[in-house]
């Protein structure tokens, strides 16, 4: 008769702890209510040749044309190489991948280890799956609805998780050529050949913070406490009998 109440008290511990761990602030923030012009901070936007950034309406659309390219980067407050690592998270979608190309898409993390290589994980998005870099682990996925994927780097390595998963579903390593430090950009950033297409971005958060990998939200975890809270009325039943 005593072993349910303590169920009862340790789900509402974890329902607690979960409530906490949901205020985890952002440092930076850009969502579809504004423009990336008008973030705080403010991102810069730059496009060449067939390469566009429309704004309006919201969500933002990033295009890349053959070996033309267009990106997007916040100005200030982004930092990838913080001893408690950080945090990125972003909802997009691939609108069009072009005929011929690798990815449609990229956001790219550069930390300030060092301006090499080895300061920059890439993380490509093709209307079928996610890869890091070109020769790194990728997940097949359907891209060309919208997903959330968080990324966490510490100590030159990443992991990605998906849709609030709480499993990092891929890791992934530095790679690519140096572009530069400190740096958090959207888009197409390059005129390589591999990347062509239209993505589509409803926001990008980050936290210098630490490493937060996603948590159940409320419901979810509610469910779950209900599961445990039924095993443990069948477990007393079956002691009774």
């Amino acid at each position: 008769m005593k072993i349910l109440p303590t169920v009862v008290l340790s789900a509402s511990a974890l329902l607690a702890s979960i409530s906490i761990s949901s205020a985890q602030p952002w440092q930076g923030e850009w969502t579809d209510a504004t423009t990336l012009t008008g973030a705080t901070p403010a991102w810069d936007l730059n496009a060449s040749g067939g390469g566009s950034i429309l704004e309006t309406p919201n969500p933002t659309t990033v295009t890349s044309t053959g070996t033309q390219f267009a990106w997007a980067t916040p100005t200030t407050g982004f930092d990838g190489s913080t001893p408690t690592g950080s945090t990125i998270e972003f909802r997009m979608k691939v609108n069009s991948q072009e005929s011929g190309k690798d990815y449609a898409g990229t956001a790219d993390i550069f930390t300030s280890f060092e301006t090499s290589a080895a300061g920059r994980f890439e993380f490509n998005i093709a209307s079928d799956k996610v890869q890091f870099g070109t020769l790194g682990a990728s997940f097949a996925l359907d891209t060309t609805v919208l997903n959330t994927y968080r990324i966490t780097i510490l100590d030159n390595a990443a992991s990605l998780y998906i849709n609030d998963n709480s499993v990092a579903t891929i890791g992934g390593q530095p790679g690519g050529s140096n572009f530069g430090v400190n740096a958090l950009r959207i888009g197409d950033i390059s005129s390589s050949n591999s990347v062509g297409g239209a993505t589509e971005w409803e926001y990008v958060r980050w936290t210098n913070a630490g490493t937060f990998a996603p948590i159940p939200e409320p419901a979810a975890a509610a469910s779950l406490l209900g599961v445990i809270a039924l095993g443990s009325v069948l477990f007393i039943r079956r002691r009774r009998s």
